[in-house]
């Protein structure tokens, strides 16, 4: 395997340099999919525990709050089995673990 500097990085080059499958090119692009989605969540989450806080006992807020909440944390449970699942695929259709 030859080597050069790309930049100040060594970077190898030559024929043994293995392609990336479509495989793990997939599973990358989901692998960030999930951490947008768990991202999002988290600041929703963030967003109604704030909404619930500065409610300032008004029903309407709070009863608004309590379900951004709620939805937040299933949203959450939704994405982290979504993720399971994928995982569980991926391994199924290369036959060995996933990136």
């Amino acid at each position: 395997m030859n080597m050069h500097y790309f930049g100040g990085i060594l970077i190898p080059t030559g024929q043994n340099i293995p392609a990336a499958s479509a495989e793990y090119i997939v599973a990358g692009l989901l692998d960030g999919v999930f951490v947008l989605a768990g991202i999002i969540a988290v600041i929703m989450l963030l967003l109604a525990s704030f909404r619930y806080v500065t409610s300032s006992g008004d029903s309407a807020n709070l009863s608004k709050a309590k379900d951004g909440i709620i939805y937040s944390i299933v949203g959450l449970i939704v994405i982290i089995a979504a993720f399971a699942v994928v995982r569980l695929v991926m391994q199924s259709i290369t036959g060995g673990p996933t990136i």
